[in-house]
């Protein structure tokens, strides 16, 4: 008797089985339905589990299972024999002790056998439990955020941080969640992408206060959402105009004064000069701006004016009365007093207050 010779296409279909079955990354392994006992495991299987590519496995499906969960959550191969398929996730044992979550999905073969595909969920649990970690971090940030924080998303707020609240001047988060933007007050137009603006703001109680805010699209919960980020800046804008208020009226007394009152550079150079230092030299602003102080001061003087200077830029004041040539080439008596001015704590220039005394020290002259 000759034996049947094997069919060719038989042989390929089993070729291409077997390629597969060792290529594919989830582990695959064919189980005995009625004694449970593995009879085949693929390469990615075998890695799961423990054992080396060619090392024969003698265990049964209850021996990969933690003896602590058998008597919660039975292994049940009945209950895909009956039902045909099963899915589920369950703790399998590694061959080490070790234990690992797996996602496993069986249905029953020809003959007895059940093939069962193993996905190891490890990797998708700390992939979550780290994104987990990342909201919280994300969440205690935003909570502890000095800056004003809202969420809105299908038309109204959904989250707002606890210095929202404050800002808004409600009692607690539960006035705001759920509110319009426009119910709010904060925004006039629709939210959307909005790049830093600064506006004014009505509290809850009517209180008008100044903020800067700012709006970006994100995802919330899985919806389309925007951000919107806060500050109040009411102090900082009463600084600035109270500034601008204080560099107005200085402008108007440097502008006004009698006194020329300039400001020299390190190097000597004149930073400005105010319209009474025109007046006083016969040069014009722009001249003067383009000059060393040492253009204009008498030779004769040029030493003591140099160590006013580099004394002034030490920190200590100064006062000395000098020569200077005005632009017609005659020479004015000028009584100086100078400061250190200090820029973040450090001398950045000399500030300079001069009055002409020529006509009294040429009546002294003549008596």
């Amino acid at each position: 008797m000759h034996d049947k010779p094997a069919d060719p296409d038989e042989s390929a279909l089993s070729e291409q089985y077997r390629m597969i079955f060792d290529g594919v990354l989830d582990g695959i392994v064919i189980i005995d339905a009625a004694t449970g006992r593995i009879e085949d495991a693929n390469p990615a299987a075998r890695r799961m589990l423990g054992y080396g590519l060619d090392e024969r496995i003698e265990a049964t499906v209850y021996d990969h299972v933690p003896a602590e969960d058998l008597d919660h959550d039975p292994v049940r191969i009945d209950r895909v024999v009956d039902a045909g398929r099963y899915s589920h996730e369950r703790r399998l044992r590694r061959k080490d002790g070790s234990v690992l979550l797996a996602e496993l999905r069986s249905h029953v073969l020809a003959g007895g056998r059940i093939v069962t595909v193993a996905r190891d969920l490890t990797e998708r649990i700390e992939r979550e439990a780290a994104l987990r970690r990342s909201e919280d971090q994300y969440r205690r940030m935003i909570e502890r955020s000095p800056d004003a924080i809202f969420v809105h998303a299908g038309g109204v707020y959904v989250y707002v941080n606890p210095a929202a609240t404050r800002l808004v001047g409600a009692t607690s988060e539960a006035e705001i969640v759920g509110q319009s933007a426009l119910s709010i007050g904060l925004l006039q137009e629709s939210l959307q992408d909005l790049p830093m603006t600064t506006r004014k703001f009505a509290q809850i109680d009517g209180t008008v206060i100044d903020i800067e805010l700012t709006a970006f699209p994100i995802e919330w919960q899985g919806q389309a959402a925007v951000q919107v980020i806060v500050r109040e800046i009411t102090d900082r804008v009463r600084h600035e105009q109270a500034l601008r208020s204080s560099e107005e009226r200085y402008r108007g007394l440097v502008e006004d004064a009698s006194e020329a009152i300039f400001r020299l550079g390190p190097d000597g150079q004149i930073l400005s000069a105010n319209p009474a230092s025109t007046r006083m030299t016969g040069w014009s602003e722009e001249e003067l701006l383009a000059m060393d102080f040492r253009t204009i001061v008498h030779p004769d003087d040029l030493a003591r004016g140099q160590e006013t200077v580099r004394a002034t830029l030490a920190g200590t004041r100064g006062k000395a009365v000098f020569r200077l040539f005005r632009k017609d080439g005659s020479i004015a008596y000028v009584d100086t007093t100078t400061v250190p001015e200090r820029q973040n704590g450090q001398v950045a220039a000399v500030f300079g207050i001069g009055r002409d005394i020529s006509a009294t020290r040429a009546a002294n002259d003549r008596l």
